[in-house]
């Protein structure tokens, strides 16, 4: 990434200016990715520059409704296993304190019933009768760039919590892993009551 930064304003090779930067120290390196970051206004995203680095691979597990938020960040590569019953589904925060688990736990199971009595006959139109609280597993590929942008985005508020837990998490991996790749990109940390309820 920090050759790839330099490389617009010089003139010597991209190999050359990998050489030189290979032997800077990584707290030289964090400095010039902050620098860079520093300047970015509200609506800007990284620059070009932050697609050269290595692709970034997430497993993901969680809910199908969350999923087809995501789904729809199109330039980022997405693997899927195919979508069933088999990982179970997730519980909505406070569902049982509200007096509502029991119903949503016979939704789901009616869901699954359903799902199991057409799979045989019918598999591609079984599908549609999965509840959206159901797990699934998809790989997330994308370069730096593309991770900033995703992260800026879905974390913030306004989104559903169970992605925004995901994305977070996802930055958070990063995070330990490369901390200056991360240092200045805005991820939103969820606070339940403040942004689902005010308070």
């Amino acid at each position: 990434l920090v050759a790839t930064l330099f490389y617009p304003y010089l003139t010597i090779s991209f190999r050359q200016i990998l050489e030189r930067v290979q032997v800077m120290s990584t707290s030289e390196k964090a400095d010039i990715i902050s620098q860079v970051q520093t300047h970015r206004g509200a609506h800007d995203g990284p620059s070009r520059e932050f697609e050269v680095p290595g692709a970034m691979i997430f497993d993901t597990f969680f809910d199908y409704g969350a999923f087809r938020d995501l789904q729809r960040h199109r330039i980022m590569t997405q693997i899927n296993q195919p979508l069933n019953i088999a990982h179970g589904y997730e519980v909505p925060r406070d569902l049982e304190a509200a007096g509502g688990l029991e119903r949503f736990q016979k939704l789901m199971e009616t869901g699954r019933a359903g799902y199991e009595a057409m799979t045989t006959q019918f598999p591609a139109d079984a599908l549609y009768v999965i509840p959206m609280a159901y797990r699934k597993r998809t790989l997330f590929k994308m370069n730096l760039r593309e991770f900033h942008h995703f992260v800026e985005l879905r974390s913030r508020s306004g989104g559903h919590f169970s992605y925004r837990t995901l994305v977070y998490e996802m930055y958070e991996q990063v995070k330990a892993k490369q901390p200056a790749l991360v240092s200045h990109l805005r991820a939103v940390k969820m606070d339940f009551s403040a942004d689902f309820f005010g308070r």
